[in-house]
């Protein structure tokens, strides 16, 4: 054997030699530092106390933030319901507007109006299933936190009924104008332009990631010397 192995044993073992000390030096302090405190069973306790000290602050803090998104539930109700009141309103006037406008034969107008009351009667449907899940959720909860309020009133039952009879206003008024050819028509023309609107934002979409893409493989060859030297010729144009 070549005595450059003896000496990578030798080292090899001095190595293990001085991790084994090493521990064993480390197991000491642990085991007089264990002793201080009372032995391993006391160590064990304290490290259990302190583990279930951290999951008690832990779970604290979620009741706590629990408990403030509770205790907010009740001062936004009344706000809420009235926002979904004005919504209910401006669609109502839509309608009125739509009947009109139907009654005078003009079509465009008459679509104008139904998309604004469609979009204000989704608004208001929409804040008023919101608001009632708040409800829902506050007095499912509210009592275990025992919060002032023990209770909330549920979303008001007129505000419902009437929001489904504007709705159900809203669809026989558009089923009526879609007999009527010219405004069958003109709805036929608007729901092929979204959907061309909706296919040209998405090829939109797809140019500019690939611009994107395009944009960053040439910041990273602008990072060599001669990559820099085109990008700047290039730059000296005048692009637009």
């Amino acid at each position: 054997m070549p005595i450059i192995w003896l000496f990578v044993i030798a080292f090899v073992v001095g190595v293990i030699m001085m991790v084994v000390e090493f521990v064993q030096a480390v197991a000491e302090r642990i085991d007089a530092r264990v002793a201080d405190i009372g032995g391993w069973y006391v160590a064990a306790a304290v490290g259990a106390g302190l583990i279930l000290l951290l999951i008690v602050m832990v779970r604290s803090g979620k009741r706590s933030e629990r408990r403030d998104l509770l205790r907010a539930i009740p001062h936004q109700i009344d706000g809420r319901i009235a926002a979904a009141g004005a919504e209910y309103r401006r669609a109502a006037e839509a309608l009125e507007r739509a009947t009109a406008e139907l009654a005078a034969n003009r079509a465009p107008l008459f679509w104008d109006e139904i998309g604004a009351a469609e979009t204000a009667l989704n608004e208001c449907a929409g804040t008023l299933l919101e608001t009632e899940q708040m409800v829902d959720l506050y007095n499912r909860e509210a009592p275990a936190h025992k919060l002032k309020i023990p209770e909330l009133d549920p979303v008001p039952p007129q505000a419902l009924s009437r929001t489904l009879d504007l709705a159900g206003e809203q669809l026989e008024i558009t089923q009526n104008a879609l007999a009527i050819p010219a405004f069958a028509s003109v709805y036929e023309q608007r729901r092929a332009a979204a959907q061309l609107r909706e296919q040209q934002a998405q090829a939109n979409a797809a140019v500019m990631n690939s611009l994107e893409r395009i944009l960053e493989e040439t910041e990273r060859t602008a990072d060599s010397a001669e990559g820099a030297r085109r990008a700047s010729k290039r730059a000296a144009g005048d692009w637009f």
